[in-house]
C-alpha cells in the first residue's frame, strides 16, 4: 500500500465528496471511464459513489473489478467490507476488514465496521471488546463511545464490564448526565439502590436545578423502601419548584413533574 493511500485513508472522511447530486457525480465518472478504462482509481471513485447511493451491488462490482486488476488499499478493503455488510454478507465483510488490519491495525472507523457486523451476528462479547479498541486508539472520545461499548457489554450479558466502561467515561469526560443515566439504568436492572442513590446524590449536588434530580432520588428510596427519606426528597423538589418563577412554574414539563410528584407522594404517604 503506497504512503499516499495510506495518508488518505486516514485523513480523509469516507464519503466526503464535493457538493452535487450523486448520479450527475456517477454519471461524469462514466464519461471519464469510456476513455480511461485503464484508469482503476475511477472504478473505485464510482463505487464509493454507487455505496452512497446504496446501490451495493454496482458498488462491488466497481471494487471488484478494481482488486482484479490489482489494486490493493486499505480504503478498497473497506469500501468492499462495507458494501458485503450492507448486502447482508457479514462473513465476507469480516475478511476484508482482516485485510484493512493488516495494512491498519488501528483503523476506527474500520474497527467500528467490525462491531456491528459482530453484533449482526450475535457476536456481542467481540463486539464489545472491539468497540473498547475504538476508546484505546481514538485520539478524542465522545460519551457515544462508551455508551456504545456499555451497550454491548450489556448484550453480552457482562453487566460488571459495561459499568467499568461507564466508569471509565466518568473518568475520562467527567460525570456526564447521559454516562450517569447509563450507569442508573443498569444499576436499576439489577435492583441495587444503594449504588443508584450515590449517583443521584452526585446528580443533585451538580445540579442548578434540582426538582428532577431529587424526584428521581425519591422513587429510588421508594423502592428501597425508605419512606422518610422519600416523603423528604419529594418536599424538597416541591419547594424547589415553587422557588421557580411563575413562567417556568407553568411549562409543560414542570407541570408534568408536579403530576409525578402529587402520584408518589400519596403511594408513599
Amino acid at each position: 500500500m503506497s504512503l499516499l493511500k495510506c495518508i488518505l485513508f486516514l485523513v480523509v472522511p469516507f464519503g466526503l465528496h464535493a457538493h452535487g447530486d450523486l448520479h450527475e457525480r456517477i454519471q461524469a465518472i462514466n464519461r471519464q471511464i469510456k476513455t480511461a478504462r485503464k484508469d482503476f482509481d475511477l472504478f473505485q471513485q464510482r463505487g464509493e459513489l454507487y455505496l452512497q447511493h446504496r446501490q451495493y451491488r454496482k458498488a462491488r462490482a466497481d471494487f471488484n473489478i478494481c482488486l482484479k486488476k490489482g489494486e490493493h488499499s486499505a480504503r478498497l478493503y473497506y469500501c468492499q467490507a462495507k458494501t458485503f455488510y450492507h448486502l447482508g454478507k457479514f462473513q465476507r465483510s469480516l475478511d476484508y476488514l482482516e485485510m484493512v488490519f493488516q495494512d491498519l491495525p488501528k483503523d476506527i472507523k474500520s474497527i467500528r465496521l467490525r462491531s456491528k457486523v459482530l453484533l449482526v451476528l450475535n457476536e456481542n462479547e467481540q463486539a464489545a471488546e472491539s468497540l473498547e479498541q475504538v476508546l484505546v486508539h481514538s485520539i478524542r472520545t465522545t460519551p457515544e463511545n462508551y455508551l456504545e461499548a456499555s451497550s454491548a457489554w450489556q448484550m453480552a450479558g457482562l453487566d460488571d464490564r459495561a459499568i467499568s466502561v461507564l466508569k471509565k467515561g466518568i473518568e475520562s469526560l467527567g460525570p456526564l448526565s447521559t454516562l450517569l443515566k447509563a450507569l442508573i439504568a443498569i444499576h436499576q436492572q439489577n435492583q441495587d439502590w444503594d449504588k443508584i442513590l450515590e449517583i443521584q446524590n452526585q446528580i443533585i449536588s451538580q445540579s442548578a436545578r434540582k426538582e428532577n434530580a431529587l424526584y428521581q432520588r425519591a422513587l429510588t428510596h421508594h423502592f428501597k423502601g425508605d419512606t422518610p427519606a422519600s416523603l423528604a426528597d419529594l418536599n424538597a423538589a416541591q419547594k424547589a419548584i415553587t422557588s421557580l418563577p411563575s413562567h417556568k412554574q407553568n411549562s409543560v414539563s414542570i407541570k408534568t413533574l408536579q403530576n409525578y410528584i402529587d402520584q408518589l407522594m400519596k403511594e408513599v404517604q
